[in-house]
């Protein structure tokens, strides 16, 4: 099993200037992360990054909001990254990123993909496979 990353080109939906404006999907988890570390060099090179945080849970004032740290890490690599929070509102999160990802100019979406050991044999998990079925971006995920 090896940790690498997936780039998934939907057919005829890589962009001209890719990888342009690249959106990061965040809820905090480690495979978030791993695929935000996977794809540094993606970061780097885009100019323009977002960190988009769907229904994030509120936390006390003293307690860092879900992808601040994210946005640190970011910047002492150099990467400027702007945090936007948004709610569901009954659509699925997918639905929400790439909304968003149409939004700011259409680039990729970096994700983590969950799944148990089973992802190994194409049984993706709910939202993974829902990003992965109708994406309208490339999307950069990691397991």
């Amino acid at each position: 099993s090896a940790d690498a990353p997936v780039l998934v080109i939907p057919e005829g939906r890589l962009p001209s200037a890719f990888p342009g404006p690249v959106l990061v999907g965040w809820n905090g988890g480690s495979e978030a992360l791993r695929a935000v570390r996977a794809e540094m060099p993606l970061l780097k090179a885009s100019g323009s990054v977002q960190i988009v945080v769907v229904d994030p849970p509120r936390l006390p004032v003293e307690q860092a909001q879900p992808g601040v740290s994210l946005s640190q890490m970011l910047d002492r690599h150099g990467i400027e990254a702007t945090l936007t929070e948004l709610g569901a509102d009954g659509h699925s999160v997918s639905d929400v990123l790439f909304q968003q990802v149409s939004v700011s100019g259409g680039g990729p979406l970096v994700a983590g993909a969950y799944g148990p050991s089973s992802f190994r044999e194409a049984n993706l998990c709910g939202a993974t496979r829902d990003r992965m079925s109708r994406a309208s971006v490339p999307i950069l995920m990691t397991h």
